[in-house]
């Protein structure tokens, strides 16, 4: 996510952080682009200035949401901004909110316009197909980092 590209542009190297998927792929994106696909019929005729806005409090409220649910339910904290100035209790950079509020309108207004016809014509199998391997991927990175503490994906 933006933290990867960040960190790259700061210091010229790869930000490696400890998580459910190795490199820049976390699920908290693929839920947050689910979040955007259900939220794009009812915003792509809005004004630019209006998805903006909903963008960016949506994307903060979502980003703080994915931050306690980990931390109540399974006590694991993947990110804290508590380093940093304007943040809401650790969980959420409000200078990031402005970017979310920008991803979204690059989302509804560019990108997702020219994949609406090929992502509606996707058979539902192939779809399950990709869930299914996700699934078992993300499941078998767990169980190896887990209980025999080695990753084959380092």
């Amino acid at each position: 996510g933006i933290e990867y590209v960040w960190y790259f542009v700061k210091h010229g190297t790869v930000l490696s952080k400890p998580g459910l998927l190795y490199g820049p792929f976390k699920p908290i994106y693929g839920l947050g682009c689910l979040l955007m696909v259900a939220l794009y019929y009812l915003f792509k005729k809005e004004k630019v200035i209006i998805v903006y806005i909903v963008g960016t409090v949506l994307g903060g409220a979502f980003e703080y949401l994915m931050a306690v649910i980990p931390e109540t339910l399974f006590k694991v904290t993947y990110w804290r901004y508590d380093s940093f100035n304007l943040n809401i209790d650790g969980k959420v950079y409000i200078p990031y909110c402005f970017v979310w509020g920008l991803l979204f309108v690059i989302f509804i207004k560019y990108i997702y316009p020219k994949l609406e016809e090929k992502v509606i014509k996707t058979p539902f199998v192939v779809v399950l197909i990709l869930i299914i391997f996700h699934q078992n991927h993300a499941s078998f990175r767990c169980s190896l980092n887990k209980y025999s503490g080695i990753s084959i994906f380092k």
